[in-house]
Order: C-alpha cells, then sequence, then structure tokens
C-alpha cells in the first residue's frame, strides 16, 4: 500500500480502453465520449480498441447528432 501511495503508475491507454468499454456496456454515450475526447490529455492516442467502443456505442444507441 505504501508503494502505491509514492509514485502512482501513469495512466496507459488499457485503463482508459478498459474505461470505455464499461461505460460501452451500459450504454453510458455521454461518459464515452467525455472519455474518449480526453485521451490526448493524458498524452495518449486513442487505437484500434478505443475506436471500436467509440463505433459500438454509437451504432447500439441512439443519440442525438443534430
Amino acid at each position: 500500500a505504501q508503494k502505491l501511495r509514492e509514485k502512482p503508475e501513469p495512466i496507459s491507454i488499457t485503463i482508459i480502453n478498459a474505461m470505455l468499454r464499461t461505460c460501452t456496456n451500459v450504454d453510458d454515450t455521454d461518459r464515452v465520449i467525455q472519455i474518449f475526447e480526453s485521451i490526448p490529455d493524458f498524452g495518449l492516442k486513442p487505437d484500434k480498441d478505443s475506436y471500436y467502443d467509440l463505433i459500438r456505442v454509437f451504432s447500439s444507441f441512439s443519440y442525438p447528432f443534430f
């Protein structure tokens, strides 16, 4: 426990993708968009899994585009 407090591990695209997948599974479209848009804030780029979840949430849930 002490080691965790000393120096937190940097966030990775794997962690972000896990959050995207969780929000996609519960149809939380707004949260998926928010997380996806924040990826560059962590110095990361979306990968194929990130895009997959973004496409999946839009294809399974009706979202007002306009």
